[in-house]
């Protein structure tokens, strides 16, 4: 790396600096200093992760995650970037609209580099919708700061795309696009796709699944990983995103991320090299791919208390006492 990736900032070499607006919204969060950094990260995460309605035997399994290696891995690196990022998510799946939705990609901006696919995605959202006091909000609280230290939005633009022009190790992100290349990374977020793109039907062999298949969770889980994986750079610090669609889950399916996890946790403590590391996380992803539910009916029946669909006479083709009570309960614990 040469001396002209860095450019001056304050006198000192130094390519990181805050956003305009951290002080207006972040303050709360670092005030106490970065001890605090992995209690925030948890405490706005887990919500995204474990979702509602759970049954109780899922909820602890979930919760359980919080004590596998790649999530003490990302708490072990904990900063303020992943408490911002899940307060914006955690407004984003509530589906808020105007003010509060600005506030959201507020929140985001503190990050753009980890965030830029929900910010894009959601913005798309909001034109078609017309939503524009949501971009007013944001304009708002990102450029009120900018009265007073009118000079921090270059140093902040020059510490976003800093990572775009320098060599980044494998050992310090996610990110194939950073380590090995725009290339790689589509071939990899194409591998996810097609894994996640068919599902199977006793008696119909592989399916092509439909766009209704998809649940909320998974449309965010596929952006977060195209942000881990293409983006320029991206921490281990943020790897709860790999685990947005774990709130699509059951507690088989639960167990089975467990199993995964504490197998991927062996490769971490052996720490064999930099390189590994990554692989290891990328192969979790791909876990996660291939172990996630593939139709909406089955992983949001536990949200959404789905009834049993009716025969031609109008009347359940189950009993709800016995057979389709079966059914709902084995779903749920998928």
């Amino acid at each position: 790396m040469n001396d002209e990736s860095y450019e001056l900032v304050e006198g000192n070499k130094s390519p990181f600096t805050s956003p305009p607006h951290v002080a207006l919204i972040g303050l709360p969060f670092v005030i106490a200093g970065s001890r605090w950094s992995a209690f925030w990260n948890v405490f706005f995460s887990l919500p995204l992760v474990i979702g509602n309605k759970n049954q109780l035997l899922t909820l602890a399994a979930k919760l359980s995650l919080i004590f596998t290696p790649p999530f003490l891995y990302m708490l072990a690196s904990a900063n303020i970037t992943g408490t911002v990022t899940g307060i914006g998510l955690l407004l984003l799946f509530a589906e808020v609209k105007g003010p509060a939705r600005g506030i959201a990609w507020a929140f985001l901006l503190l990050r753009p580099q980890d965030s830029w696919t929900f910010l894009i995605y959601d913005g798309v959202k909001a034109a078609r919708n017309r939503d524009y006091t949501a971009a007013v909000t944001t304009l708002v609280i990102v450029l009120l700061p900018l009265l007073f230290t009118p000079t921090v939005i270059e140093r902040w633009l020059q510490a976003m795309y800093y990572p775009l022009f320098v060599d980044t190790l494998p050992g310090y992100t996610l990110s194939l696009a950073g380590t090995h290349g725009l290339v790689t990374a589509v071939a990899f977020l194409a591998i996810v796709a097609a894994l996640r793109a068919f599902t199977f039907k006793p008696g119909m062999g592989l399916t092509r699944r439909q766009l209704a298949d998809v649940s909320q969770a998974e449309v965010y889980w596929y952006l977060a990983v195209v942000a881990l994986v293409a983006g320029p750079y991206t921490a281990y610090y943020m790897l709860w995103l790999a685990f947005l669609i774990v709130r699509d889950y059951g507690f088989v399916r639960t167990l089975l991320l467990l199993l995964f996890t504490m197998s991927v946790g062996v490769v971490l403590m052996t720490a064999p090299n930099p390189e590994q590391v990554q692989i290891a996380m990328l192969l979790l992803i791909m876990a996660i791919a291939v172990i996630s539910p593939r139709t909406r009916s089955e992983s949001e029946a536990a949200i959404h208390n789905q009834q049993p669909a009716q025969n031609q006479n109008g009347s359940s083709s189950m009993s709800p006492s016995s057979k389709w009570g079966f059914r709902r309960r084995t779903r749920r614990l998928l």
